[in-house]
């Protein structure tokens, strides 16, 4: 094998083609193709901020699995979503059975349930109209956006990762322990 020094230049030109076909081809973004939005703990856009936006984006359907969901704002951001039109559900942790989320929830007309299979219903996601999902290590809640190390991404225009995320939602729904929420607070 050659050294990478003794290469000619008619090779390292033809190397150097294949290669930016290759990347074109394959590792760069194609015309029209939505790039995810990524988001970060104390940065700008916000971890906060990439969920807000999966939530404003949300047209025809949201369905979002949590295990913390106490953030003033998200729960705006859903509620404001359900009087616009949008078909929400939400699936909780049991923590949450007595929180005052899962209260407004039920008192603006979203279906909400609580997950009492799992010793901890660890999701972090949502699923946009079908084709879209927010997921990642933020909870929904002040302290993940304020004092945590969190991230959040948004893969927007990917039917086969929503349809995935969409099936996980709709099996731990199925659950015989999954319950509808109560709609007291604490």
């Amino acid at each position: 094998m050659k050294d990478h020094d003794t290469m000619t230049p008619h090779f390292k030109f033809i190397l150097a083609a294949f290669m930016a076909a290759f990347m074109a081809i394959f590792c760069m973004p194609h015309a029209g193709a939505a790039q995810p939005l990524v988001g970060f703990s104390h940065s700008t856009p916000s971890a906060k901020d990439i969920a807000l936006t999966a939530v404003s984006d949300a047209k025809s359907s949201l369905l979002i699995a949590a295990y913390q969901y106490t953030s003033p704002d998200i729960i705006k951001a859903v509620v404001a979503a359900k009087k616009r039109g949008v078909d929400v559900a939400v699936i909780l942790d049991h923590t949450q059975e007595n929180g005052d989320s899962q209260a407004v929830m039920v008192a603006a007309g979203i279906p909400c349930f609580i997950d009492h299979t799992y010793r901890i219903l660890h999701h972090k996601f949502m699923v946009v109209d079908g084709v879209s999902v927010e997921n990642g290590s933020f909870n929904f809640t002040v302290s993940a956006d304020k004092a945590n190390a969190e991230n959040a991404l948004y893969t927007t225009d990917s039917p086969a990762l929503a349809v995935a995320y969409a099936t996980e939602w709709q099996r731990i729904r199925a659950l015989p322990k999954t319950v509808t929420c109560k709609g007291g607070g604490q």
